[in-house]
């Protein structure tokens, strides 16, 4: 039905091409049907979406129908399914791209072309990005036009790469309770509970959102990195240590710098410098 020759697969590119439809059958981990939710999307082994659909117990993927389920194999499990599936083409747009043309992410690339990153998620990935709204950026009362020295735009290049995780990951694969470290090598933690995805607390509103190099989730909050602790005084003592303090989204952040190693801790209640001890 699928009217598809072997024989035409006779060069290296073509080959290639054979293998990516085959991986697109193939999905990492075992999945007995019952185990599957109506609308779930799970991620293939040729790093392309399938959507999978569920009616009056029937079973489908991608809209083939699973007329065998939950055939095992030693290594896994068989579904046997009614047509071939096609890998859909790969999107056009970067993850930028993508960002730019869904019209609730202005603040995102705006941020990014401040931090120095667009380069970054233009680049080959693949990548995971959790995006927040142009809602979410207003609700964490960020103004880019705060970050007007090279240290303000360092640390929202660092809050940017904590919402970016090397790698492709798809929401059918996050675990409730998975920590997965972030761009700026700061842990993050998910949780799944009645199939909506969280990350520190912060909702995905619309997860798997396709892009050339990586997916995009949206999330309903701006990530903000966890401080690391500030020395106490005895563990201090024989440093020199300096407060300098900026404000994100209308909070005092207070980094320390205690022999060489910049620390952050933030506070609501305004800022001073301190004198070195």
């Amino acid at each position: 039905a699928a009217k598809i020759d072997l024989d035409s697969f006779d060069t290296p590119a073509k080959v290639a091409q054979l293998k990516d439809i085959l991986l697109y059958h193939v999905h990492a981990g075992k999945v007995a049907a019952s185990a599957i939710t109506d609308g779930e999307t799970i991620m293939m082994a040729n790093n392309g979406s399938a959507t999978l659909s569920v009616k009056d117990s029937a079973v489908k993927i991608n809209g083939a129908a699973v007329t065998k389920a939950d055939v095992m194999a030693s290594n896994g499990i068989i579904h046997v399914i009614d047509a071939v599936l096609l890998p859909p083409s790969p999107p056009a747009k970067d993850i930028v791209k993508v960002a730019e043309s869904t019209g609730v992410h202005t603040a995102l690339v705006a941020a990014l072309q401040k931090a120095g990153l667009v380069s970054t998620l233009e680049g080959p990935g693949p990548f995971t990005v959790f995006a927040p709204t142009d809602a979410a950026f207003k609700a964490a009362k960020i103004d880019l036009d705060s970050f007007d020295t090279p240290a303000k735009v360092a640390q929202l290049k660092d809050i940017l790469l904590y919402h970016v995780h090397a790698g492709k990951v798809a929401a059918s694969a996050i675990t409730d309770g998975e920590t997965i470290i972030m761009g700026n090598g700061v842990p993050a933690t998910l949780s799944v509970k009645d199939g909506a995805v969280k990350i520190n607390g912060a909702a995905v509103t619309k997860a798997d959102v396709m892009a050339s190099n990586g997916i995009i989730h949206v999330i309903d909050a701006v990530l903000l990195p966890a401080p690391a602790p500030v020395p106490s005084e005895s563990g201090a003592s024989s440093h020199t240590v300096v407060i300098v303090a900026a404000v994100v989204g209308g909070v005092a952040a207070i980094a320390a710098v205690v022999g060489g190693v910049m620390v952050m801790r933030r506070r609501r209640d305004g800022y001073q410098a301190v004198p070195s001890a």
